[in-house]
């Protein structure tokens, strides 16, 4: 069977959760619209129409909250609700991996990840960026201005460190071809 992925399934996590003000509040996600209702005396939330018990353990600074997963009742810090069962779960429970995982074993594919991760923080677009090696395709694009809020020392290292990846892949690309 093969496994779910953790970044394509609605989650909720423990942190949008514990510090309420209200006892109820909406989530939206992409396909579900999640209504939760916190019940702070009895240490008990409802997920929709799923009660799931907050746990909480002592640090430091206060406490620091967890759901206990209602399957297999160890302590997670986010719940997901997979398609095919509609249910809020821990990852385990619910047999998720993570895209990063998956693409060990293959450096052509987990170049094109970073790549696109890299892309992602350095917010790469078509309007603001420009072709590395001259093909007019996204994955080998690079960011002309720094994003808003991000330093410029750390734009320069990420921008370095992107155009790196990409030779990387062409290098790649290039073994794989046989004359």
């Amino acid at each position: 069977m093969k496994r779910g992925i953790v970044e394509t399934t609605v989650n909720i996590d423990v942190q949008d959760i514990c510090y309420l003000k209200e006892s109820t509040c909406t989530f939206q996600s992409q396909p579900y619209k999640v209504i939760v209702e916190v019940m702070k005396q009895h240490e008990l939330i409802k997920i929709g129409h799923q009660l799931v018990r907050l746990v909480s353990t002592r640090v430091g600074y206060g406490k620091r909250y967890w759901f206990e997963c209602p399957s297999c009742y160890e302590r997670t810090k986010k719940l997901y609700i997979a398609a095919s069962r509609p249910v809020w779960k821990c990852r385990k429970c619910h047999n998720l991996t993570y895209v990063k995982s998956n693409l060990s074993g293959n450096e052509f594919r987990y170049v094109d990840y970073q790549i696109q991760v890299l892309q992602k923080e350095l917010q790469v677009t078509k309007e603001n960026s420009y072709p590395l090696l001259g093909f007019n395709v996204m994955i080998e694009r690079v960011p002309i201005f720094k994003p808003r809020y991000m330093r410029q020392t750390k734009f320069d290292d990420k921008k370095l460190i992107l155009e790196l990846m990409i030779c990387r892949r062409v290098e790649l690309w290039m073994r794989s071809i046989r004359f």
